[in-house]
């Protein structure tokens, strides 16, 4: 009996596809020439991806498979490095808090004009964040919803908190014993705590990456997670490698909590690659399957 190919690739962004060199990796770098540089992000990070990354995520493509994008970057971040991302069939930002589709005709000229927001998906987190409609144009202070209303207490203390153009999502800088206390402040609220490059993102219990991508799949790819393959590399991709059966890949061990997930799951494919080349890595894998 043949088996049906996966119906839909998720991957992260940041750690992923796209990778951040510094001064002290000594890791084979490949030649600029070969690179996508982005601008830097909001924190400063400036990220590259291979041109050969784009290539392998359109033969993804072409073979009928979905591709989409699941990251925790912010609105402006994302909207920066749009012209140079890859097309995809969604993009979820703010850790799955906020879905973007870009019209087909914008395949080579991906802009902010090009995108739609699903509505239907941001509403369902009316509780924890407040109406989208009227909280937007209002500063973080002035916010509806559990979400603000956890901000602006924690603001009150020592806490250093991110809110710039995120509306679905609050970053925190902040040591082990913090977070105690920021999991103690969120304990019966519908609101999660997952960790990324070494902040906490506080943001709707009805949130995440696995979240959005049961959404996607229910609604528009009409399949299930079990029928998908996960690409990520840190913590707050874990719930969805973990539910994405047809295949979780991982670029790099990148916290504690990924290496002892992949410790307990035999099935989870771990690159012997670094950087940009882990990424060419998995994606030749996964288009072998297809």
């Amino acid at each position: 009996m043949s088996i049906s190919k996966p119906k839909c690739v998720f991957s992260d962004l940041d750690g992923t596809l796209i990778h951040h060199y510094d001064e002290h990796d000594k890791q084979e770098k490949p030649d600029m020439i070969s690179l996508i540089q982005f601008p830097p992000s909001k924190t400063g990070r400036c990220g590259v991806m291979s041109r050969k990354t784009l290539d392998l995520i359109e033969a993804i493509r072409g073979k009928g498979v979905k591709f989409v994008i699941v990251t925790g970057v912010r609105y402006s971040t994302f909207i920066s490095r749009l012209p140079l991302l890859p097309f995809a069939d969604a993009f979820c930002i703010e850790n799955g808090g906020r879905i973007f589709y870009a019209s087909t005709d914008s395949k080579q000229n991906l802009t902010e004009n090009c995108l739609t927001e699903d509505l239907n998906w941001r509403s369902t987190f009316e509780e924890a964040c407040g109406n989208f409609t009227e909280n937007d144009s209002l500063s973080p202070h002035e916010r509806k919803g559990k979400l603000w209303d956890t901000y602006r207490k924690l603001d009150g203390q020592h806490f250093t908190i991110d809110t710039h153009t995120y509306f679905t999502m609050i970053r925190i800088k902040t040591s082990d014993d913090d977070y105690t206390t920021i999991k103690n402040e969120i304990q019966d609220k519908p609101l999660k705590s997952v960790t990324n490059f070494g902040y906490v993102d506080v943001l709707p219990l009805k949130s995440g990456k696995r979240n959005a991508a049961k959404y996607l799949c229910e609604t528009l790819f009409k399949c299930s997670l079990n029928d998908c393959i996960g690409i990520g590399d840190d913590d707050n991709d874990i719930e969805l490698l973990d539910s994405t059966k047809r295949g979780a890949f991982v670029t790099g061990l990148t916290s504690k909590s990924m290496e002892k997930f992949v410790s307990e799951h035999s099935n989870v494919r771990v690159s012997d690659k670094y950087g940009v080349y882990a990424a060419e890595d998995v994606l030749e894998d996964i288009l072998l399957m297809l």
